[in-house]
Formats: C-alpha cells, sequence, structure tokens
C-alpha cells in the first residue's frame, strides 16, 4: 500500500463524518479498485457503507402487505453484521429476500409506494429460473429475491428452504433487521455476481472478510457450496491464500450430476454405450 493510498483510508476512519468522506472519495477517484492491493482491500471492509433507511422503509412496507419477515441481503447485510452500524461509503443498492410466495403482495405494495419496477412480474414456471426482480424508488435501486443464488432449476426450491433456514437478528436505525447467518451469508459473498457499470464496486473479497468464521460448520458449509455454487469452494481457497482465516476445503467431487428426471436416462445412455463397446470389440476379436 503506498503512503498516500494509506494515508486517506485511515483518515476516513478517523476522521469526522465530512472530512473522512472527503478523505474517502480522494482515494476512490484515484483508485482503479478491481487491482487495489490487499492491505487497502481489508481498510474498505471497515469503510463499507448501507442504505439501512431505504431498508428500513421498504422492509416496513412489505410487511404491512402481510409477506413474512424479509432478509437482508449483500453489502449491507455483510456490514450490519460486522460493524452494527452505518458507515461513509453508500451501497450501491438494497437486497432483499422474501418467500416466492410473497412476491404477488410484495410487487403491487411497492409499486403502490413509488417503487417502480423493470421488466414483467414472472410466470409460475419461470420463477425456477429467475432470482429477483429490480426496482427503482428513493434514489436507490432495490432487488427483490426469492432466492439468493443463481442455481441450475433443478436446485432452485432446494436453495430457497436453504436461505429460510439461518437467520440472526440485529437492531439499526430504529429498527429489528433479519440477516443471514455466517454459514449462507458468506456463501452468497463469494457467489459470482453481476456487477453494473459505473457502480461503486467493493470487490466480494472484501465482503467475504467481514464475516465470522468461527461460527460457521465447514463440513456442512462444503456440502452446501458443492451443490450450488461449487466455484465457492476455490473462492475460499483464494481467500486462505490472501491471510484469511478461512480453512483449506477439499475440492468437490467432478463427478457429472444429472439434473432431476434425466438421471435414468443417463444410467439408461451408459448402458448402451457399455453394451455396444462390448459388441465392437466381440466383432474385432479382442
Amino acid at each position: 500500500m503506498s503512503p498516500f493510498s494509506s494515508d486517506l483510508l485511515q483518515a476516513a476512519l478517523s476522521q469526522s463524518d465530512s472530512e473522512a468522506t472527503a478523505s474517502w472519495k480522494a482515494w476512490r477517484g484515484a483508485t482503479d479498485i478491481q487491482q487495489a492491493p490487499w492491505p487497502e482491500l481489508q481498510f474498505i471492509s471497515m469503510l463499507n457503507g448501507t442504505r439501512l433507511d431505504q431498508a428500513k422503509d421498504a422492509t416496513a412496507i412489505l410487511e404491512s402487505a402481510g409477506c413474512a419477515r424479509s432478509t437482508l441481503l449483500g453489502s449491507a447485510g455483510s456490514n450490519l453484521r460486522a460493524l452494527h452500524l452505518p458507515a461513509i461509503r453508500p451501497i450501491s443498492e438494497i437486497r432483499l429476500l422474501i418467500g416466492r410466495q410473497d412476491l404477488g403482495a410484495a410487487d403491487r405494495a411497492l409499486e403502490s409506494h413509488g417503487w417502480r419496477r423493470y421488466g414483467d412480474f414472472p410466470k409460475i414456471e419461470e420463477m425456477d429460473w429467475w432470482t429477483h426482480l429490480p426496482y427503482f424508488g428513493n434514489g436507490v435501486p432495490l432487488y427483490l429475491h426469492w432466492r439468493a443464488l443463481n442455481v441450475a432449476p433443478d436446485h432452485a426450491a432446494a436453495c430457497e428452504r436453504q436461505f429460510r433456514s439461518g437467520h440472526g437478528e440485529i437492531q439499526a436505525v430504529g429498527t429489528s433487521f433479519r440477516i443471514l447467518s455466517p454459514g449462507l451469508a458468506l456463501l452468497e459473498a463469494v457467489a459470482p455476481r453481476s456487477d453494473s457499470k459505473g457502480v461503486d464496486v467493493i470487490p466480494w473479497q472484501a465482503e467475504a472478510a467481514l464475516i465470522t468464521s468461527s461460527e460457521i460448520d465447514w463440513k456442512q458449509w462444503t456440502a452446501m457450496a458443492a451443490r450450488f455454487c461449487p466455484t465457492a469452494i476455490d473462492r475460499i481457497s483464494e481467500l486462505g491464500a490472501l491471510g484469511v482465516d478461512f480453512p483449506l476445503l477439499p475440492k468437490p467431487s467432478s463427478r457429472l450430476h444429472w439434473p432431476r428426471g434425466l438421471a435414468g436416462s443417463a444410467r439408461a445412455l451408459r448402458r448402451r454405450i457399455g453394451l455396444w463397446a462390448n459388441r465392437m470389440r466381440a466383432a474385432g476379436g479382442d
């Protein structure tokens, strides 16, 4: 880390609000964040801010419409879990996780309160292929998820059940937010994501480093990652190589997993191939 970068980031942590914000903007304007060295990314974790007021309003709208409790996803959830307070860098969006059965009521409630939806409302048969609906209101994007990860349709229902199984509660800005358990939060943080151009992106390494690993059952986590997002296991290894206190995890099996309903066809195909190979060997005299 250059002395200039170090001074700016430390100033952003220690100065008054207005001075801290100026120091952050000065560092951010002079830095290609995708190329920032790991020591600087560790500072960024402490500067990670949230849009908690907008998230508070959105969750209240959903609950008033009769929806079950929503869960705060993404950078806002990671920061709130780690720091218990908002900070100077605004998160680019709000991400909330709800049950798919509440999506219709949530959509109507949000639009009635000025949140504009982009795109069509999904048909029932499309729900396993999509993960969220995008909205915009109050100057901020809102992504309303019914599934936290983009998984194969065959795993969609199981993934949704998994992310409903572990939560915590934390108090901030006069309300109680539901957040993911550490293991689920880590899987969400290291899963591949598509970042919009022009968004102030904090790399996934910094997001994941905010999560306390001591509360994670790594055997269960590895099985969950292998099912829903195998590349997450490689990313944990990458974090370990950077010095983050995560264990070395076994690689997932490379054996081909056929989707449900095709497994029987796969077995039949393998038997046919085996019979064909035996016949060819017999015909050739081998």
